[in-house]
C-alpha cells in the first residue's frame, strides 16, 4: 500500500486494472493487456533514464531538455495508445474528455511560462553581449568610460538575473489545482476505457512532475515541487517514485542548507559576471590604482581581466546556445499539446456532425 501526496494511504484509484480486461474474451483482453503493458514499460524506461548517477546534472540544461524530450515522448505514446486500442473520443465518457482538455490547457499554461522564463533569459543576454563588445573593442586598454559602461550592463544583467516572469511565479498554483484531480472515478464496464484512464493518469503524473521541477529549477526555489506517491499496482510506479525521491531530495536539500536553486549553466555566467565586473571596479579606482601600483599587480589585475572576459565570452555563448535549444523544445511542445487539444476537438465535431445527418 502507498501513500498519498497527503500522507493518507491509497490503492489505485482505478480498482484491478486486469478484471475487466479479462472480462471480454481471451483475444481481446489479451490485446488490450498486451497495449497496457507495452505503454507502462516504456514510460518506466523513459522515466529511469531520466536519473543521472550525478544529481548535480538535475541542475543543467541538459537534463532539461531530457525532461522536455521525456514530456514529448510521453505524449506521443498516449496518443499512439488511443490509436492502438481503436478508441475514437467520439465514444469517449464525457468527464474523460473534460478532463483530458482541461489538463491539457493548464499544461498550455505552464509551457507558456516556462517559454516566457526562457524569452526573458535569451532578452537579457543582449546586456552581456554589449558588455563584451565594449571590452573585446578596445583591446587591452579600456579607458575608464568604457570600464563603466560595461560594468553597468553586467551589473544590470545581475539584477535581471534575480528577477522572475509573473506567468512563472503565478504557474505553481496552476500544478496545484491540477493534484486536486488526480483521484479520477472509477471506470466501469469498458476495458478500453480502463486502459485509457490508466494511461491517462500516467502522462499526468509524469508531466506534472517534470513541470514542476522545472519550475523550480527557473524560480530558484524548491517550493514548486510536488511529492506525488504513485500506487504500487502500476508497472512504473517504482521508477517513478525513485526519480521523485531523489530530485526532491537534492532540490529540497540546497534550500534547507540555504543554497540557491541555480542552473550550472546559469551560475557559471553569473559569476564570472561578478567576478569581471569587481576587478573593472578595481581597476576604475584611483585609490585601488595607486594600492595596485605599489603592490607592482598592475599587470596581474590586467591578465585576470582579460581572463575573465574571455572565461565570460565562452559561459554567455554556452548559455545562449542552451536556452535557445530548450526554447526550441518547449514551443514543439506547446505545439504537441494544441495538436492533441485540436484533433480531440475536431474527432468530437465530425462525430456530432455524422449523428446529426444520421438522423
Amino acid at each position: 500500500m502507498s501513500r498519498t501526496h497527503d500522507g493518507h494511504h491509497a490503492s489505485s484509484p482505478f480498482g484491478n486494472p486486469f478484471k475487466l480486461v479479462f472480462s471480454k474474451g481471451p483475444n481481446r483482453s489479451s490485446k488490450l493487456l498486451t497495449l497496457l503493458n507495452s505503454f507502462e514499460q516504456s514510460l518506466a524506461e523513459d522515466i529511469r533514464k531520466l536519473k543521472p548517477n550525478d544529481t548535480s546534472k538535475f541542475h543543467s540544461f541538459i537534463w532539461l531538455r531530457q525532461a522536455v524530450d521525456a514530456l514529448v515522448e510521453s505524449h506521443n505514446k498516449f496518443k499512439s495508445l488511443i490509436i492502438d486500442l481503436e478508441f475514437p473520443a467520439s465514444v469517449w465518457d464525457e468527464k474523460w474528455i473534460e478532463l483530458y482538455l482541461n489538463d491539457s490547457l493548464n499544461l498550455l499554461d505552464v509551457c507558456i511560462a516556462l517559454i516566457s522564463e526562457v524569452s526573458r533569459l535569451e532578452q537579457h543576454q543582449v546586456l552581456l553581449r554589449y558588455a563584451l563588445q565594449i571590452l573585446n573593442s578596445c583591446s587591452s586598454h579600456p579607458s575608464p568610460e568604457q570600464l563603466q559602461r560595461a560594468g553597468e550592463a553586467l551589473h544590470d544583467w545581475i539584477q535581471k538575473l534575480d528577477s522572475r516572469s509573473s506567468k512563472l511565479e503565478n504557474a505553481p498554483s496552476i500544478l496545484q489545482g491540477m493534484l486536486g484531480t488526480l483521484s479520477l472515478p472509477k471506470v466501469k464496464n469498458s476495458p478500453k476505457g480502463r486502459v485509457l484512464m490508466r494511461a491517462l493518469y500516467a502522462v499526468k503524473i509524469v508531466m506534472m512532475f517534470i513541470a514542476s521541477v522545472l519550475l523550480a529549477l527557473f524560480s530558484g526555489s524548491s517550493k514548486p515541487l510536488m511529492d506525488m506517491q504513485v500506487p504500487n499496482d502500476f508497472s512504473w510506479a517504482m521508477a517513478f517514485n525513485d526519480l521523485q525521491l531523489v530530485v526532491n531530495k537534492e532540490l529540497k536539500g540546497r534550500l534547507l542548507l540555504d543554497k540557491p536553486v541555480i542552473l550550472n549553466e546559469l551560475g557559471e555566467v553569473h559569476g564570472f559576471a561578478r567576478s569581471l565586473n569587481a576587478v573593472m571596479v578595481t581597476i576604475t579606482q584611483k585609490k585601488d590604482e595607486k594600492e595596485i601600483a605599489r603592490n607592482n599587480d598592475v599587470e596581474e589585475v590586467k591578465r585576470r581581466c582579460e581572463e575573465l572576459i574571455l572565461e565570460l565570452s565562452k559561459s554567455s555563448a554556452r548559455l545562449s546556445h542552451e536556452l535557445e535549444l530548450l526554447g526550441k523544445k518547449l514551443n514543439d511542445f506547446f505545439e504537441l499539446i494544441m495538436s492533441g487539444r485540436d484533433g480531440l476537438l475536431g474527432s468530437l465535431r465530425t462525430s456530432e456532425e455524422g449523428r446529426k445527418l444520421k438522423y
